[in-house]
């Protein structure tokens, strides 16, 4: 397709719409109308191609001549010759009058019929305009030659459109024609009450002349007599506007009516095709960021077991869409301390992931560093609290769980800020574990507790997200903690993987049929016998 694609706005000439059938169905009504009147009736074209003597012979030897025009330029001449019989079926006088109007009314036929060729010349170049675009520069020329189509096809000087603002509190002016000489008022205009582009997009065309007491009068180039706006309209609604200006005092015609809502109609539909295209391209970019971000996340089962072969842990951590808000983390601080954190994040998907993130990031952090209080789950979590209030609004919170491990000293110190209770069995006996404090992120300089536990051989730790206790079946029952506990009991005796397969494979039981699982997280930690 051209992208410089241009048209005439003069009028068909004769030899596009002369043609030889409409040639015969003149001559065919003159043979029928000298058969009726009795008097030899003639067409002769108006032919460039003819000489002037021989076309002057041709008019000048008759009885009666009259001339037939499409209303621009003469087509022909009706020459009655005199009869063959006398006297003739009607008289001079009435052969004269049916004539001129013969006459009338194939000049009428004629001009309807260069109108006709002129209208499908304009529609076949509005139908052969492309309104694809692959880039928003492709997209301003697109709209640059169709504007210059339209002013073409119009007769107007110059033309401009007016880009719609995601708020729709504005319009801004974003495309002119090639040919831009006016210098436009007011480029980014306000949606504003009884202003000329709200009228405008309420009325859906709008036209202002100069010195003719109209209110938006002001609204005109200075040099532009009219100004006639149309409305860029979508199903969704409104897109923006176009303006069409001249230096003339012109009304546009009917026609110039219909052409001009048919280009901004056509505008319209492109504009819709550019923003699905942006919108495709912005998703597919989304979905490969989000694959890619979730590899960070993986959802395999972790099996894990000290170096020193005093304990034991298996887990997962899974997400309802591609990224979630649950975390677990296993951090090794020393030979003989590592960091165990379960948390839970406010929301879904990518918020609830980036919550996480930041709180991640600032456990490994922390746990790298040289403060003196690693021995402290407490004011680790007063830090990380911290962070998470000064990087995130108050709406955005986390549940957590930070546990240290010291296997040289024998005991598990936890800090719990508003997450789900743990559970502890030893000696076969089963203990939810305290909370400490408020969830965090939603107020700064929180003072947390935390609690000790003395570790015995075969001691088991169960941590875990809303995801597993609050899991529904079909008939909206939770799993709650009591499907937990039931896990445990079920396998008291087990390894941390089949502890932690014995409480999944039940949760997954209960919860068949139901839909959208939340993100789940299970981490079983056991101690081995010495």
């Amino acid at each position: 397709m051209n992208h410089e694609l241009k048209v005439t706005n003069s009028p068909a000439s004769q030899q596009e719409w002369l043609d030889q059938e409409y040639l015969a169905w003149i001559w065919s009504t003159c043979k029928e109308l000298s058969h009726v009147i009795g008097w030899p009736v003639q067409f002769i074209p108006n032919r460039t191609s003819e000489s002037n003597n021989k076309r002057s012979r041709s008019v000048e030897d008759h009885c009666w001549i009259t001339e037939i025009q499409d209303g621009k330029t003469t087509v022909g001449h009706l020459r009655v010759d005199l009869p063959d019989l006398e006297p003739p079926e009607c008289s001079f006088q009435t052969m004269r009058e049916i004539v001129e109007l013969t006459a009338k009314m194939l000049s009428a036929c004629s001009e309807r019929q260069r109108l006709s060729v002129t209208y499908s010349r304009e529609l076949a170049t509005l139908a052969s305009l492309d309104f694809t675009c692959s880039s928003e520069m492709n997209l301003i020329s697109r709209l640059t030659n169709i504007l210059d189509v339209a002013i073409e096809l119009t007769g107007y000087k110059e033309a401009g459109f007016f880009l719609l603002d995601a708020a729709s509190s504005s319009v801004k002016l974003r495309v002119r024609t090639s040919n831009a000489s006016f210098k436009i008022p007011a480029p980014e205009r306000k949606l504003i009450p009884e202003s000329a582009e709200m009228e405008l997009i309420s009325q859906g065309s709008l036209l202002i002349k100069q010195n003719d007491n109209n209110p938006y009068e002001e609204m005109l180039p200075h040099n532009a007599a009219v100004g006639l706006g149309m409305v860029v309209q979508s199903e969704t609604g409104p897109l923006g506007t176009v303006w069409f200006w001249d230096r003339r005092d012109k009304t546009p015609t009917e026609r110039e009516m219909h052409v001009l809502q048919s280009i901004s109609t056509q505008i319209a539909q492109m504009l819709e095709k550019v923003v699905l295209m942006k919108e495709s391209e912005v998703q597919r970019r989304m979905q490969h960021d989000l694959i890619q971000a979730s590899t960070c996340q993986p959802e395999q089962v972790v099996q894990y077991q000290s170096e020193t072969g005093g304990w034991e842990v298996a887990g997962i951590c899974t997400s309802r869409f591609e990224l979630g808000g649950d975390l677990f983390e296993l951090i090794t601080l020393n030979d003989h301390r590592t960091l165990i954190a379960v948390g839970d994040a406010s929301g879904d998907s990518v918020p609830a992931a980036m919550i996480m993130s930041t709180v991640r990031g600032s456990l490994r952090s922390l746990a790298s560093s040289t403060i003196q209080d690693l021995d402290d789950p407490a004011e680790l979590m007063a830090r990380v609290n911290n962070v998470l209030v000064e990087l995130t609004p108050s709406h955005q919170f986390m549940s957590m769980v930070i546990g240290i491990l010291d296997t040289r000293e024998g005991w598990f110190r936890y800090s719990n800020a508003g997450h789900p209770t743990p559970f502890f069995c030893r000696n076969c006996e089963i203990e939810a574990l305290q909370s400490h404090g408020v969830l965090l992120g939603v107020m700064e300089d929180v003072e947390y507790e935390y609690s000790e536990l003395t570790l015995t051989p075969q001691a088991l730790l169960v941590f875990y997200s809303d995801g597993i206790s609050e899991a529904m079946n079909d008939r909206q029952k939770l799993f709650h903690s009591d499907g937990i506990v039931r896990g445990i009991k079920g396998c008291l005796q087990g390894t941390a993987s089949e502890v932690f397969e014995e409480i999944w494979s039940n949760m997954e039981g209960h919860s068949q049929g139901a839909d959208d699982p939340d993100d789940r997280t299970l981490v079983i930690l056991r101690m081995l016998p010495q």
